[in-house]
């Protein structure tokens, strides 16, 4: 991301956020939590590389990632936007049947997530420096690596969206449901939006923001 400091870019947010944190942190001893969110965070930062993606940050008990847009225009979103979506609904489907089993055979509890995507202009900015110091032979060489975080309205949204997700429930924006082929869009359902809850308005519509869940069927999983 260095090559786009400074600069506004369109991408695709995803965030994945892990349900009943706090009970767990209330059960759970320290390395028992730590397990968990180690196993968590390492599964779900392997599949949004695997499908393009890229990790922007790790905010507690959630994920924070990305899918580059390579054009301002907004037909470009497709690739993006299906990558993503498949990303999500795959999250489910591994924390199901690939962490949860093996989680109950050590004795932990299970683990459910819910999951934001929407696309749109985004900042990269540059907070600082981390420093760190490594020893060659004698010396100590000082070696300096950017802080750089990514801002914008397109964030807060998919945030906002996860929360209003089930557990288990992947929550698209419409601008996504929009740019998704109509195989993917038949997984998802128009979500009622409580207007005291949900009043993001849409840039192309004029009208609240629509969103959208997928239908957890059980042909899917």
């Amino acid at each position: 991301m260095e090559n786009l400091l400074e600069s506004k870019v369109r991408l695709v947010i995803i965030h994945v956020d892990l349900v009943g944190f706090t009970k767990l942190a209330m059960n759970l001893s320290a390395k028992r939590l730590a397990d968990i969110i180690r196993a968590f965070t390492q599964e779900m930062s392997i599949l949004i590389a695997s499908y393009g993606g890229h990790i922007i940050k790790f905010i507690g008990d959630a994920v924070l990632g990305f899918f580059l847009v390579n054009s301002s225009d907004k037909k470009y979103d497709e690739i993006p936007c299906i990558n993503a979506v498949n990303c999500a609904l795959s999250m489910t489907t591994v924390i199901r049947h690939g962490i949860n089993p093996i989680l109950s055979q050590y004795d932990y509890p299970e683990i459910h997530a819910r999951i934001g995507v929407d696309v749109g202009e985004n900042a990269v900015v540059q907070y600082g420096w981390e420093t760190s110091v490594i020893k060659h032979g004698t010396e100590n060489i000082i070696t300096k690596k950017p802080i750089i975080d990514i801002l914008g309205y397109t964030i807060s949204i998919a945030v906002k969206m996860t929360s209003l997700a089930d557990s288990d429930q992947t929550v698209i924006g419409q601008l996504v449901f929009d740019s998704i082929d109509k195989n993917l869009r038949a997984r998802f359902k128009e979500l009622p939006i409580n207007t005291e809850v949900w009043n993001y308005i849409s840039s192309t519509t004029g009208g609240i923001y629509r969103l959208y869940g997928d239908i957890r069927d059980s042909k899917y999983y």
